[in-house]
């Protein structure tokens, strides 16, 4: 009777410890899992902020480009003001010249 206690105890210790690995198994693959997605998310955070930073890099180009442009048309009206204007000054000078 005592040996088969011994074999009784014996079983469910081994039963035990097969669950007690079954269990710290699962956990491993959860933890693996869980760490597989957070660098899947690290990845896709990384790859969005580099892709913001460039959408931005080109907005301001672009921007800086149409401002440019802007100031350059803008010269080119006031230079085209400026030589209608002195040529006016210049007729009405004549006219009381004369």
């Amino acid at each position: 009777m005592l040996e088969k206690l011994e074999a009784e105890a014996e079983q469910e210790k081994r039963a035990r410890e097969q669950a007690s690995e079954r269990l710290m198994q699962r956990l491993a693959e959860q933890v693996q899992a869980t760490a597989a997605g957070l660098e899947r998310e690290a990845a896709a955070r990384q790859e969005s902020e580099q892709s913001m930073w460039k959408m931005l890099g080109d907005m301001e180009s672009t921007l800086m480009q149409e401002v440019l442009e802007e100031r350059a048309m803008r010269e080119r009206n006031e230079e085209g003001f400026m030589s209608l204007l002195e040529e006016t000054c210049a007729r009405i000078e004549r006219n009381f010249s004369l």
